[in-house]
C-alpha cells in the first residue's frame, strides 16, 4: 500500500503539475519548448508511478474484497444448506410428535372409556343408590 505522506506529496505534486503553466520566454524557440516539456515529463514521471501504485493497491483491495465475498457466500450457502437440514429434522420429529400425542390421547379415551364402563357396571355404584 502507498504510505500517507507519499500520497500527499504525490497528489499535491499532481495539483501543482495539473496546474502550472509552460513558462516561455520566446514562443517561438524549440530548443526551449524541448526543454521545459522535458522538465515537465521528469516530474510527470514520480505522479504517473504514483498513480501506478495507487491503482495496484486498489486493485489488491478490490481482489481481498472480492475472495472475502466469495468467501461468504460460500458460508452462507453451507449456512442455509444446515438450516434446511434442520428445518426438515424438526418437522419430521414434530410429525412424530403429533402422532404419539394422538395415539396417547386415544389410549387415554379408552382407558377413561373402559374406567367409566367399570364404575357404571360396579357393584358398589348399586349399593351407593
Amino acid at each position: 500500500m502507498v504510505s500517507t505522506a507519499n500520497n500527499w506529496s504525490s497528489a499535491s505534486l499532481c495539483n501543482a503539475l495539473l496546474n502550472e503553466r509552460p513558462k516561455r520566454k520566446d514562443r517561438f524557440s524549440l530548443k526551449e519548448k524541448c526543454d521545459s516539456l522535458t522538465e515537465y515529463i521528469k516530474r510527470l514521471k514520480p505522479v504517473i508511478r504514483w498513480f501506478q501504485e495507487l491503482e495496484g493497491s486498489y486493485l489488491l483491495e478490490h481482489e481481498k474484497l472480492q475472495n472475502s465475498l466469495q468467501v461468504s457466500e460460500l458460508q452462507r450457502s453451507e449456512m442455509d444448506l444446515l438450516l434446511k437440514n434442520k428445518e426438515e429434522e424438526l418437522n419430521s420429529i414434530i410429525a412424530e410428535l403429533r402422532k404419539n400425542y394422538a395415539l396417547y390421547k386415544r389410549n387415554l379415551q379408552k382407558k377413561n372409556w373402559i374406567r367409566w364402563l367399570q364404575w357404571i357396571l360396579s357393584p358398589e355404584r348399586e349399593m351407593l343408590n
